[in-house]
């Protein structure tokens, strides 16, 4: 007796059954299969999305961040304390109207002391009462009681300071910080805006060095090389007309006089002229405005000076001289027993 074997083992004209029956399956499953392949990759597209935008649960609204727009560091010996002054942007400020203190709407002042650089940054969370944004702060001015101590502990803190920028521009000033910081000026509305727009005068290096706190830094680690930087000042003026007064919004003491007390008013505005010179990190004078183009020169770093000489023909009178470009030149000499330097500089420019 001979076993029939089934049906899909059979061959026949045409199709087997079960291919039949296969190929009916394929063709019914094929646009399921796709269907189901597109939403899967629609599905990872979604969750790669989500993956990569969080969202906004770490906001941070413009009107609850107070924006640093120059800070001043100095050091109190008496109390042997570090001081910080900031000037605080208001982000809702813009307005012209003056308050008694002598400081603009859009710019007020923050004083702290701590025993330390971190210290004092911490109290002025506690005064301010938002978050301290730093971003926009491109100004340092060290006071000379700090310079005189030593800048390694306060640099070493900047530096690590993620939100504080090296690109800022630093200055040192012999005066009281706040009284820098509170100065009026002419065309800006505070000390903070004439400090950016000087930096960005870069071509105008004829009475003080360009400096920012990278520049700084890398001299300091330069062997053979000490820093140095712009020295910034303030100069009391009489007003020449009441609307002065009411614009810089100060006298020299600090307090607004009655207004039937016009004598003695004066105004106060910021001034940068000559250089502080560094002994690796500390403080070790002043120079000039004639001492520092003199070291402009040697440096290669002056532009646009304006030099008053004697007439080169030998008639009276002196001639001024518009520079345009200069090369300095330093020869190494021994001169009676001693060594020595000459400093040749050759000078282009236009007789103004």
């Amino acid at each position: 007796m001979t076993s029939t074997p089934p049906p899909c083992h059979q061959e026949a004209r045409g199709a087997s059954p079960c291919f039949l029956m296969m190929e009916a399956l394929t063709v019914k499953l094929v646009p399921v299969l796709k269907k189901r392949c597109k939403i899967i990759i629609v599905l990872f597209v979604i969750a790669a999305l989500l993956l990569s935008t969080p969202g906004c649960w770490d906001l941070n609204e413009l009107e609850d961040l107070a924006y640093v727009m120059a800070m001043g560091i100095d050091f109190l010996p008496e109390e042997r304390l570090i001081e910080v002054t900031t000037a605080v942007m208001r982000a809702q400020g813009g307005g012209e109207e003056m308050t008694e203190g002598g400081e603009t709407e859009l710019i007020r002042l923050v004083t702290t002391k701590g025993v330390s650089f971190s210290g004092a940054l911490e109290q002025q969370k506690a005064l301010i009462g938002r978050q301290v944004f730093f971003y926009h702060s491109d100004t340092f001015i060290i006071g000379e009681n700090l310079a005189r101590e030593g800048l390694h502990h306060i640099l070493d803190r900047i530096a690590r300071e993620r939100d504080l920028r090296l690109t800022a521009e630093v200055f040192i000033t012999d005066n009281n910080i706040a009284e820098v910081m509170r100065a009026g000026a002419r065309l800006d509305p505070g000390l903070p805006f004439f400090a950016r727009q000087w930096a960005k005068r870069g071509t105008q290096r004829s009475l003080a060095p360009l400096v920012d706190l990278r520049e700084f830094l890398r001299d300091l680690l330069t062997g053979g090389r000490d820093p140095v930087l712009p020295h910034l000042t303030i100069r009391e003026e009489v007003p020449i007309s009441p609307i002065e007064l009411e614009m810089a919004g100060q006298t020299g003491t600090g307090e607004q006089p009655a207004p039937e007390d016009d004598e003695g008013q004066v105004v106060v505005y910021p001034k940068i002229s000559g250089t502080a010179v560094f002994n690796e990190d500390t403080l070790a004078g002043f120079l000039d405005q004639g001492q520092t183009k003199g070291l402009l020169y040697v440096q290669g770093d002056i532009l646009e000076a304006r030099d008053v000489i004697d007439d080169p023909f030998g008639k009276p009178g002196r001639v001024v001289i518009c520079s345009m470009s200069s090369r300095a030149r330093i020869i190494p000499l021994w001169k009676e027993g001693s060594p020595a330097v000459l400093i040749e500089i050759k000078e282009e420019g236009d007789i103004c």
